[in-house]
């Protein structure tokens, strides 16, 4: 909270990115490293010089046919 920055879970009905960037932007929580929505905020552990914000997908589900379901820690949380 020091630093205004939370982690929040979400889930998706669809896979389109930019609902997530713009609802956050509009409620004052943008995405940590999203400049393009207004975040003043860097992303600390950036894996690459190429522009990164903090949205990951972290858990993935497929019910259709045979099902299938992954979960992930989203890059910033990994060891090095």
């Amino acid at each position: 909270p020091e630093d205004k920055r939370y982690e929040v879970l979400l889930q998706l009905h669809t896979g389109r990115t930019h609902q997530i960037r713009a609802q956050l932007s509009y409620l004052g929580s943008p995405i940590v490293g999203d400049r393009m929505y207004g975040s003043k905020l860097d992303l600390p552990l950036a894996p690459s010089p190429v522009e990164r914000i903090a949205l990951a997908c972290v858990r993935l589900k497929f019910r259709k046919g045979e099902e299938f379901e992954m979960e992930l820690s989203p890059y910033w949380k990994r060891e090095k």
